[in-house]
């Protein structure tokens, strides 16, 4: 008897270098592009975060200045006769010490800050979201790539049984035990057969591309065989699954924190109407006496030192930024409210898509059985001459079709199972097994 579930099994060159499914994902964690950007977004917030914080910080800056060249201004005086022209004195050679502090802004840093640590988080929730859905698309692109491969040994059997069907009908033909309307019959499914294969060997390219795609690697240099097995579905404890309220959903936790953060930086945007506060000191030196540079003791000395205002009392500038932040705030809150009407959904449709394709998969598995039994039944019956050659043949053309559809529904309960995962926010373990060969 054929074992059940053979289609499953395909042998590996001995030399060829093999990925599995543990190792796609610690390739895909280590190379893929969409993860390292998250995590370098993660690190751009992180400094950002920094940024804000400096504002409640004073500033020291020093400043220096050298003329090499110059063309002094004149002043005219009139002491009564001939004007005199006195030149303004510019010092050639000059350094400052500026001290500057932000004392109050209407709290605006206050706000500037809170909302930056907040999207910092939201950034290390993204990061860490990035990287589930990286493990997540890696085992679905491995497991497309699998049932892509193991199609293609489903077409390539049909393909070889069809054949056999060909030269068995052509050869009883001309015995007078079969007609003409046989050969053309077999002849017609062997073209379909072939064109089906033809497409299970494009669905094998584009699948292992995209798997290399996930991977972060070349896929016209990725050249190495798949080990594993599809993943038989096990629907214990999946009607007890409960959405929750999005705790475990990471990309919804950052929405939020997104939408808050738009909040603060729109309240921030709005002091611009109140004065600023600052205090600030400068300290000088200065050669205005001579050219030279290095002349220590005619350097002279100058500071001052106090409190500064700023009072904004009109500028478009301002209220159209103002006015902006606010509506940016609203749009945050809008898609982080229209990404959790969507939680529900999502859960619930992924959740009976898996129920469904695990009920396919226990009837193609029946399928099957009964497919290679009714072949068994008609291999005897025709030696007993009681079937036609064209019966056995349908009932082979039967279990090839239902061997695909095995596969097919293995590769949908898969899917499935990660879009659940993905709209749960969390790994479920036990609802699969690797497929094997029964004894």
């Amino acid at each position: 008897m054929i074992p059940l579930l053979l289609i499953f099994l395909t042998a590996s060159p001995a030399h060829a270098e093999t990925l599995t499914r543990d190792g796609a994902v610690r390739e895909a964690l280590g190379q893929s592009p969409a993860y390292a950007k998250s995590q370098a977004a993660a690190e751009e917030q992180d400094w950002k975060r920094a940024e804000t914080f400096s504002y409640f910080l004073p500033t020291l800056q020093v400043t220096a200045s050298r003329y090499f060249v110059k063309q002094l201004e004149y002043n005219d005086l009139d002491f009564g006769g001939s004007p005199a022209h006195i030149p303004l004195i510019y010092p050639a050679t000059r350094a400052s010490l500026n001290f500057n502090w932000n004392l109050f802004d209407g709290f605006g840093n206050f706000y500037r800050y809170s909302g930056a640590r907040r999207l910092s988080d939201a950034a290390r929730d993204e990061a860490d979201w990035a990287r589930f859905q990286t493990e997540e698309d890696t085992l679905l692109h491995f497991n497309e790539a699998v049932a892509a491969r193991e199609l293609q040994s489903v077409a390539e059997q049909n393909v070889a049984t069809l054949k056999d069907h060909l030269d068995q009908v052509t050869r009883t033909r001309k015995g007078g035990l079969a007609t003409q309307y046989d050969v053309l019959r077999v002849e017609v499914q062997l073209n379909e057969a072939n064109s089906e294969l033809l497409r299970a060997k494009d669905d094998v390219v584009l699948a292992r591309q995209k798997l290399s795609q996930a991977l972060g690697v070349d896929p016209t240099t990725d050249t190495r065989e798949l080990s594993g097995e599809l993943e038989i579905p096990l629907t214990t404890g999946v009607d007890q699954l409960k959405l929750g309220d999005g705790q475990d959903r990471k990309d919804l936790q950052a929405a939020g924190l997104r939408a808050e953060a738009a909040d603060r930086q729109s309240a921030a945007a709005s002091t611009y109407w109140i004065p600023r506060i600052g205090l600030g000191a400068q300290y000088t030196l200065y050669n205005n006496l001579t050219d030279g540079m290095t002349d220590w003791d005619q350097y002279r000395a100058a500071w001052n030192a106090g409190i500064f205002l700023t009072w904004n009392i009109f500028d478009l500038g301002l209220v159209a930024k103002s006015k902006a932040a606010g509506y940016q705030s609203v749009e945050a809150q809008k898609s982080y409210q229209a990404a959790r009407l969507a939680m529900p959904t999502d859960f619930e449709f992924w959740k009976r898509r898996y129920l469904y394709s695990a009920a396919l998969y226990e009837a193609k598995l029946s399928d099957v059985k009964k497919g290679e039994e009714s072949v068994r039944l008609a291999k005897a019956a025709m030696k007993a001459g009681v079937r036609t050659n064209s019966e056995v043949l349908d009932a082979e053309l039967d279990l090839f079709r239902a061997r695909a559809g095995l596969v097919n529904a293995l590769k949908g309960s898969t899917e499935a199972r990660i879009k659940l995962e993905l709209a749960l926010g969390r790994k479920l373990p036990n609802l699969s097994k690797p497929a094997k060969n029964p004894s």
